[in-house]
């Protein structure tokens, strides 16, 4: 994916100039004049994905991340000693992800490490600045190349999440968050939403199926219809203000209840909020999410995935 988009960036001057000129407005630039290199690695200052260097001018980081996850503040700052080193006026650290521009850089927290300005881009915009160096690129050779990283990368969007079969089995509690009037089970069953932390390793990125239990069983899954990150969640439900400010928070759309057939307990694995994940076709035919678990387990390990 990054090495793909380094290529087309080192091969069309179109491209490139799209990429600088949205990233650092009116700089001026020879494309001649730039290297762009993919995984450099210097010791004890991590990998990049994507560097642009014009010599004297800008020095540009692209950390490409799949899907809807941002790049930790402790990974980028690992990469600020070499944009220091470059003795160029124009510094740059980039998250190129699936989320906008504008809620990556709400989610990033920051706006600057060490004095080195970070900000977000998405695969959306890389997707739009490809379209316009296709109708604009001269050279037909190179055209191609775009046009075809173009339509690769139109493939990779969302795919992952959106054929995955997998459930994200979390636990709702009894009663309401604190200081809002609607309780936890409401939230999904009534209001068809549902929402957790965006960012950090205690949480995933956007799951395509969320499952929920309570009362010592699964009560049902539901697909995941649309996705955004929120900078206040409280502002997306009604009598939420005197609660307190969570942060930034993935906020799901949720499709009809998928409701199994029998009773499915939680089962001896699966213990207290524990969040699992497991295939949607064992929840509906395991007799408890300890099974479904077990065999979701089973199944990956002899593709070879986990």
């Amino acid at each position: 994916m990054s090495a793909g988009f380094a290529y087309v960036l080192a091969q069309s001057d179109a491209l490139l100039r799209l990429v600088v000129e949205d990233l650092i407005p009116g700089l001026t630039f020879d494309p001649a004049d730039a290297a762009v290199c993919v995984q450099s690695s210097r010791r004890g200052e991590g990998v990049t994905d994507v560097e642009v260097t014009l010599p004297g001018q800008a020095f540009i980081v692209l950390e490409a991340k799949k899907g809807m996850v941002l790049p930790a503040e402790s990974q980028l700052r690992q990469y600020v000693p070499r944009c220091k080193r470059c003795d160029c006026p124009e510094v740059l650290l980039v998250a190129l992800t699936a989320i906008e521009r504008v809620t990556a850089n709400v989610v990033l927290g920051v706006s600057e490490i060490d004095g080195v300005p970070v900000t977000g881009r998405s695969w959306r915009w890389l997707r739009g600045l490809l379209a316009t160096a296709v109708a604009s690129e001269r050279n037909h050779h190179v055209r191609w190349f775009v046009s075809e990283y173009r339509s690769y990368l139109e493939g990779f969007m969302g795919h992952d999440r959106v054929f995955s079969n997998l459930v994200y089995v979390v636990s709702l509690a009894r009663g309401k968050p604190e200081g809002w009037n609607v309780s936890w089970i409401d939230i999904v069953e009534k209001h068809d939403r549902y929402f957790y932390p965006a960012g950090g390793k205690s949480w995933p990125p956007p799951p395509n199926y969320v499952g929920f239990r309570y009362d010592g069983q699964l009560q049902a899954i539901r697909h995941v219809d649309g996705v955004e990150i929120v900078p206040d969640i409280r502002k997306h439900f009604p009598d939420s203000e005197a609660g307190p400010d969570w942060g930034s928070h993935y906020l799901f759309t949720l499709g009809p209840p998928i409701r199994p057939g029998h009773e499915v307990r939680i089962g001896s694995r699966v213990q207290r909020s524990a969040r699992v994940w497991c295939m949607l076709d064992t929840l509906l035919t395991c007799d408890t999410i300890s099974d479904a678990l077990t065999e979701t387990e089973t199944r990956r390990k002899a593709a070879g995935t986990v």
